[in-house]
């Protein structure tokens, strides 16, 4: 985790394309998920995703970020952050963005891959995600690919920004679950940039020795 800073230095190159493309029409729209806290004992909860997500909020709000207007953005954290409400501004996203326009979706929290089945579907776990129900609880990065692609098929631009590590104690919470989830994210679309806090084969940490936390 905390590799915030190093996407705000990434987006002061998307900012320009933000800023420039504003000026000749289209909508930037963003939603806005960070979860430092979960419902759930057998998830750790983490420190500072939740601070990840209000940095990035203010990026997007900022000269830099384009000036994104607040009714725009979907912003969840910690509790807001329950499955329903992260499915709901998803569908949000999908259904007002238009060809020409811009979508951005930011997760920050943690992620893990169910081990029951071979697929080993991967998840980006909610503030009620249950680890021994993953499928009803956590939110389906074969969703998040779903939507992702139905944007791309709109003619969307399509901005996702995965800053996910693994899940602690959390069923599925192995290494190995959490680079299934982080390779899934890793596929691509047609008009799409990814930004992932680490590849399949690495580790994501946070701590305070990054950004003071």
């Amino acid at each position: 985790m905390r590799c915030i800073h190093a996407f705000l230095i990434i987006f002061l190159f998307f900012s320009g394309q933000l800023n420039a493309q504003s000026m000749f029409g289209g909508t930037t729209r963003a939603v806005i998920i960070g979860v430092s806290e979960y419902e759930n004992e057998g998830i750790d909860d983490l420190r500072f995703a939740h601070k990840d997500a209000e940095a990035f909020l203010e990026f997007l709000r900022s000269d830099a970020g384009g000036n994104v207007p607040p009714e725009n953005i979907k912003f969840l954290v910690n509790k807001e952050a329950i499955h329903t409400n992260v499915e709901l501004a998803l569908n949000w996203l999908v259904k007002e963005s238009n060809k020409g326009d811009k979508a951005i979706f930011y997760f920050s929290g943690h992620g893990a891959a169910e081990n029951t089945t071979w697929r080993k579907a991967g998840f980006l776990l909610t503030y009620n995600s249950n680890p021994q129900l993953y499928q009803s609880t956590a939110f389906a990065i074969d969703y998040l690919k779903n939507n992702i692609e139905t944007l791309s098929k709109k003619d969307v631009d399509v901005i996702l920004i995965s800053d996910a590590c693994r899940a602690g104690k959390a069923e599925g919470s192995s290494i190995s679950g959490a680079h299934e989830a982080t390779s899934i994210l890793q596929e691509r679309f047609d008009r799409e940039i990814k930004i992932l806090s680490c590849q399949p084969d690495q580790v994501s940490h946070e701590g305070e020795m990054w950004g003071d936390g």
